[in-house]
């Protein structure tokens, strides 16, 4: 018998190929296709750099809403930050705590 697996990482952690035009910084917010991530160090364009797809972030929110812990958090590249609305976003995760009208700080639980 063949072998099916062979493990590669634990995968908190994966490679990523920026095949965007511009770098990206550490910290900067990755969207994929199916899953999201963080930067963990710069990764110029058509490069290939580490991506944290697991784990609570501190982030910037949109301040104007309220919402709940374990509410969808979706990115909004336009206004660079993380908001509840659906529209022209990309979702990220989930709210790891509650979060006030007025505060600009949240806690997302990436989706992966």
């Amino acid at each position: 018998m063949s072998i099916q697996c062979t493990y590669y990482q634990e995968g908190n952690i994966i490679d990523y190929t920026n095949t965007g035009s511009s770098a990206l910084s550490a910290g900067d917010p990755v969207p994929m296709t199916d899953a999201f991530g963080v930067a963990v160090y710069g990764i110029d364009a058509g490069d290939t750099g580490p991506v944290v797809v697991s784990g609570v972030f501190i982030v910037t929110v949109d301040s104007t809403v309220s919402y709940a812990a374990g509410d969808k958090l979706y990115w909004d590249a336009t206004n660079k930050l993380f908001t509840t609305s659906t529209t022209s976003t990309t979702y990220a995760g989930y709210a790891a705590k509650e979060k006030a009208v007025g505060t600009s700080v949240g806690y997302l639980k990436l989706n992966y």
